[in-house]
């Protein structure tokens, strides 16, 4: 799958609680993205552990 801006994306279905969910896009909302990029860092300063 291809993002806008030419980026690859795969499709991953992530099931969160509803309060993080809630969480997460009030926060995307605040920092002006989407929820996917706010997952992807997340995951990816994990990873980075």
């Amino acid at each position: 799958m291809e993002r806008a801006g030419g980026k690859a994306a795969r499709r991953v279905v992530a099931y969160l609680d509803p309060a993080i969910a809630k969480k997460l896009a009030i926060r995307a909302l605040h920092e002006d993205t989407d929820m996917s990029a706010l997952i992807n860092e997340a995951v990816r300063r994990f990873m980075a552990d």
